[in-house]
């Protein structure tokens, strides 16, 4: 019962954090997965 109102709020919030402040969501760095 609680699933969809929780994924709903997660998926805005990620959504709002994409649009406006998409630098904190920066996680993935080639240079730490792809070493030459």
């Amino acid at each position: 019962m609680l699933g969809f109102p929780e994924a709903l709020l997660n998926g805005m919030a990620i959504t709002l954090l994409v649009v406006y402040r998409p630098q904190w969501l920066y996680d993935y760095s080639d240079k730490t997965y792809f070493k030459d």
